[in-house]
């Protein structure tokens, strides 16, 4: 599906800020495709507006979570996934996308997709080119059958998953199963790994939990 080269979607704005060409592995999705996909994704997913708190933060802070309160799992931190603690996970569950999704993932900025809507085997390449290239927040990940998404919030630092249950179950398996996937990030939460402080704890702890 992806494009060679930006040249074949001239429709698209580029990134003013790029630094590097774009990795070969990395290529543009031409846009009535894009624009297909992005359909289905907002199909997938609301908005969902958090209450303004005793801090002072402004009551627009939103959180996109799937429709599907069923399908739900965060995971710590952004598409790097705490690297610097290990990257076991990150391996395990790139290892597992790869062999369900052979023909890759869509990668935007969600309300940026004017600047490209990329495609790419979720590996490390992708990961590593999203942070320090694409470097919107949030960020979404998105399998070309739509079922499975990722929306990285590289600002406060956590991901929401949802798709198909099998998809799911193998997130869960490449974190140790879905409990201690929900102890994991609880405990980062915990440790004020979201966000910046304590308010930003406790505001994951009313908002990001609950799965």
């Amino acid at each position: 599906m992806a494009s060679e080269n930006a040249s074949a979607t001239p429709q698209y704005e580029p990134l003013p800020w790029t630094r590097s060409p774009l990795p070969k592995s990395i290529g543009l999705i031409p846009k009535n495709e894009a624009d297909d996909l992005l359909e289905k994704f907002d199909a997938l997913v609301e908005r969902r507006a958090t209450p303004a708190d005793d801090w002072g933060r402004e009551a627009g802070r939103q959180i996109y979570w799937p429709c599907d309160a069923s399908r739900v799992r965060v995971l710590p931190d952004g598409i790097l996934f705490l690297e610097e603690e290990g990257p076991e996970h990150a391996e395990k569950l790139e290892a597992k996308l790869k062999v369900l999704f052979p023909r890759g993932v869509a990668v935007w900025g969600i309300g940026q997709s004017k600047h490209g809507v990329f495609n790419g085997a979720y590996d490390a390449t992708l990961r590593h080119w999203v942070k320090a290239e694409l470097i919107f927040s949030p960020v979404a990940v998105m399998s070309l059958d739509a079922s499975f998404f990722m929306v990285c919030d590289e600002q406060l630092r956590f991901t929401v998953l949802g798709g198909a249950p099998h998809v799911l179950s193998e997130v869960d398996e490449a974190f140790g199963g879905v409990a201690t996937l929900r102890l994991l990030f609880n405990q980062y939460v915990d440790d004020c790994g979201i966000g910046f402080g304590d308010p930003d704890r406790q505001w994951a702890r009313g908002h990001l939990t609950s799965w």
